[in-house]
């Protein structure tokens, strides 16, 4: 695990300042967490962990890709950190219905993320 540098910071920070306005959902500021590069299971980009809240983690892949490429997750997980401050409690008992409940917001913003970035279609679908 190592922490992303400022230049990777900096790259992702513009990234979302470009699109964060025109989400469908409210997300968290990414200034306000650590950002990581992280190994992952199988299919996993990136993940908020609420034992951790002040960082993101993301995958070692989308790090061989370039920032660019990972900016549509940290939006997802960005979304999941809004959700967990905005109410702990109702996010936390989601999480077993995690489909259901906290996926879709975070989803449909990674998805419109990937559309403003330019990026869709890059992506096998779910």
């Amino acid at each position: 695990m190592r922490r992303l540098n400022a230049q990777e910071k900096s790259k992702l920070y513009q990234l979302i300042d470009g699109i964060y306005f025109r989400l469908p959902h409210a997300v968290w500021c990414p200034r306000s967490v650590e950002w990581f590069w992280d190994k992952m299971g199988a299919g996993v980009l990136g993940k908020f962990q609420w034992t951790t809240p002040k960082r993101i983690f993301l995958s070692y892949a989308l790090e061989r890709a370039g920032v660019e490429y990972a900016a549509s997750t940290a939006v997802h997980e960005l979304r999941h950190k809004y959700q967990f401050e905005m109410d702990t409690f109702g996010y936390l008992l989601g999480l077993p219905f995690r489909r259901f409940t906290i996926e879709p917001s975070a989803v449909e913003c990674e998805k419109a993320a990937d559309k403003l970035l330019g990026l869709e279609g890059l992506r096998d679908a779910d």
